[in-house]
């Protein structure tokens, strides 16, 4: 559309106000001051009936120019002409068209517009993958793009003016299109599986989406359209696709570790094929080991991807054997960088737990970055650790903090990810349930190892199916000599 204000000097043009009245809504009033804001900055054409004194024109023009209403055009008698350039130097954003030309400039323009319009949107059609068709009220066909033919073999000389039932098979019932029918005659978008026949009288199976659109004033109706062997085809490659996420993902996890003082196995079950979820394990030197387990928001590759690049940025960072509260602020930082994360919404931040376990000094310096906390089974006691800071890459340049516990007799360690305490949906709930898992497992003097005995007893007992990824991590610490 002409995005611009018209003022009209006019004493009833009727070829002038119909032509106006056919292509916009039109406006008419004593003066600007008495149109809404909604109109002033409207792209709909404005037409305003003027007094016939250029002074007031002027002021008019210099009130819109004070708005910063741009591409103001004027229209003028013929005879304002040398009255008018002598003052209009003084105002800004115009464009002068005599009374006489209005008319027929006006029809060259929207006729330029409509073609272009036009021209881009059926460029549009033309790229798409999709197949596409655009039918006029009486449902001949007006357009088909490349897609379309080379499904249905038809040349664009066939299609175009035949009517749509050219391509209709007979395996639909008259209550499947009155429905059609009905439902875009209500002015809502159809989608549905049409059969349908090519040239060759062969049958495809088509997704579509039908819904009306006017293009040169006219309402036509547009149909989007995949062939579904081919979308089969799409979903088998994202399978596939998916599958060597996977086992990439699968790859990274750590192997068992056993040692004289220190041993860690962990648990790892995806909701889909890969997970957002992931733990990892590591010697940062001579009796010293690295241990942390993360959960970064929602599901899928796109999830897994950012665990797979945390774990190179994470061990990096344990290598350079920073202190505890420093290697997280790096880490933070880092994540934000990466993911240009300013806005909330992308979602791309993830909690964690991690340890860091001297087994010659006997300690365990931990943090709590946005994740549940994690228990300690110690001297036949549960203790859960909660000491912590916000998730890894939610906000900017902020320091975190970590506790740490001494120990002098053995003890174990479970880390999990919410998804074990999300079984029913309810937090408060799944934590009890774990809490008295564990509860048992510490009276049971079980030989089993207790990520069997979670399993067994928690997870295969549900009857319902997991909501979330669920990752867990047992550690288990002796106190019998130097590794």
């Amino acid at each position: 559309m002409i995005e611009r204000i018209l003022f009209v000097n006019y004493d009833g043009n009727k070829d002038l106000i119909e032509y106006l009245e056919e292509n916009y809504e039109v406006i008419t009033c004593s003066g600007i001051k008495c149109l809404k804001p909604s109109e002033l900055f409207s792209s709909d054409l404005i037409v305003i009936r003027i007094e016939k004194s250029i002074d007031d024109l002027i002021n008019k023009i210099k009130y819109l120019n004070g708005l910063m209403i741009k591409n103001i055009q004027i229209v003028i008698p013929y005879s304002w002409k040398e009255d008018f350039y002598k003052i209009s130097p003084e105002i800004e954003f115009i464009d002068v068209v005599y009374e006489p030309l209005l008319l027929r400039e006006l029809k060259f323009q929207i006729k330029k517009i409509h073609k272009t319009s036009d021209q881009l949107y059926y460029e549009i059609l033309s790229q798409m993958d999709l197949m596409a068709l655009v039918l006029d009220s009486d449902r001949k066909i007006l357009y088909a793009n490349k897609a379309l033919l080379e499904e249905t073999g038809y040349s664009i000389e066939e299609l175009i003016g035949e009517n749509i039932q050219l391509l209709k098979s007979n395996e639909h019932s008259l209550l499947f299109y009155d429905n059609l029918r009905q439902t875009l005659d209500s002015g809502l978008h159809w989608t549905g599986t049409f059969i349908n026949e090519r040239k060759d009288g062969s049958l495809y199976w088509e997704d579509a989406s039908i819904f009306k659109l006017k293009i040169n004033w006219e309402e036509v109706y547009v149909k989007i359209a995949l062939n579904v062997s081919r979308r089969e085809k799409i979903l088998n490659q994202q399978e596939k696709e998916t599958e060597v996420a996977s086992q990439v993902q699968k790859s990274l996890l750590p192997r068992n570790l056993d040692t004289i003082n220190l041993k860690i196995e962990g648990f790892y079950k995806p909701l889909k094929n890969v997970s957002g979820d992931i733990y990892h394990w590591l010697k940062i030197k001579d009796n010293t080991y690295a241990i942390y387990l993360l959960d970064v928001v929602g599901h899928g590759v796109a999830s897994a991807l950012i665990t797979t690049s945390a774990i190179s940025i994470i061990n990096n960072l344990l290598e350079k054997e920073y202190p505890l509260n420093v290697l997280l602020k790096k880490l933070n930082n880092k994540m934000m960088r990466m993911y240009n994360l300013s806005d909330l919404s992308q979602n791309n931040y993830y909690t964690m737990v991690i340890l860091i376990i001297d087994t010659e000094k006997k300690s365990i310096k931990y943090s709590n970055c946005g994740h549940p906390g994690f228990y300690m089974l110690h001297k036949r006691e549960l203790i859960e650790l909660r000491e912590g800071n916000f998730p890894i890459g939610l906000l900017a340049d902020k320091d975190f903090t970590y506790g740490e516990v001494v120990y002098e007799e053995p003890l174990e360690l479970l880390l999990f990810s919410d998804g074990l305490i999300e079984l029913d949906y309810d937090k408060r709930i799944g934590v009890e349930a774990l809490e008295e898992i564990l509860m048992e497992y510490i009276d049971s003097d079980e030989i089993v190892g207790l990520l069997s005995y979670i399993k067994l007893n928690l997870l295969d007992k549900r009857d319902t199916d997991l909501h979330d990824d669920v990752t867990m991590t047992h550690v288990n610490i002796d106190v019998k000599g130097v590794d």
